[in-house]
């Protein structure tokens, strides 16, 4: 399918494809939820910051819940439910961000469903701007502390 053929919103009737790129912001938003998720099992993604409760604010990130859901559609994160706001990073998402794993620069949504993968594939050092250095991963805990936070 050509690309012009998949431009259209994925929440409207058309049912068109639009395309979603792998880029800085979603790696950026991807590394708050994992930080929050060392003390937190649910991240929780709120767009207006009145609505952030101040017994919440140390696992609430204020951001557009879109931006968390292209994460879900990249099989990043994981969502606790359709309404709640709540979000967690998954094993892939963690497998990412460490650069073992590389994942498609681009995908096609359509009415919030995923519909197809770019085959190009990219890794975390790739997205311009990123920079993990070692000293991050050293102060990250390891594999076996993260199945304590996804119980």
């Amino acid at each position: 399918m050509e690309d012009k053929e998949r431009y259209d919103c994925p929440y409207c009737k058309s049912g068109k494809w639009y395309p979603h790129r792998m880029d800085f912001s979603k790696v950026k938003l991807l590394q708050q939820i994992a930080e929050i998720n060392k003390r937190y099992n649910w991240v929780k993604i709120q767009q207006d910051s009145n609505l952030i409760k101040e017994a919440e604010k140390e696992y609430t990130i204020q951001t557009d819940a879109v931006h968390a859901t292209r994460l879900v559609w990249f099989r990043l994160l994981d969502k606790k439910d359709n309404r709640s706001g709540f979000v967690k990073i998954n094993q892939r998402g963690i497998e990412f961000l460490k650069g073992k794993l590389k994942i498609p620069s681009r995908i096609w949504v359509s009415k919030g469903e995923l519909k197809e993968e770019e085959i190009t594939l990219v890794s975390v050092y790739e997205i311009k701007g990123v920079i993990l250095d070692k000293n991050y991963w050293d102060h990250y805990p390891s594999i076996e502390n993260w199945k304590e936070v996804f119980r």
